[in-house]
């Protein structure tokens, strides 16, 4: 059985692969965490998404998907965290 070069594979042959890989795993969640690691950037980004969806001249429907994206992405920053602060930092 041949795998498929990493291009062709579909995002869930690509986790099938990985998350059966550990190595691969932390290589990925490490990339993840790192990428969001950027406090600075983040933190500025998620204030701004936080401006919109609290602005009250906003029209409410875009004011919904800017509150779903900042709960979405305050999950997203909490739980990479919580990864990597698991992953074993001796290389």
């Amino acid at each position: 059985m041949t795998t498929p070069s990493p291009s062709a594979r579909t995002s869930a042959q690509w986790w099938n692969e990985t998350k059966r890989d550990p190595d691969a795993l932390v290589v990925w969640l490490r990339k993840q965490y790192q990428g969001k690691a950027t406090a600075a950037a983040e933190t500025m980004r998620l204030e701004r998404i936080s401006a919109i969806a609290s602005d009250v001249e906003a029209p409410e429907d875009i004011r919904l998907v800017f509150a779903r994206i900042l709960r979405d992405e305050r999950f997203h920053a909490r739980a990479f965290a919580r990864l990597a602060s698991n992953l074993d930092t001796d290389d």
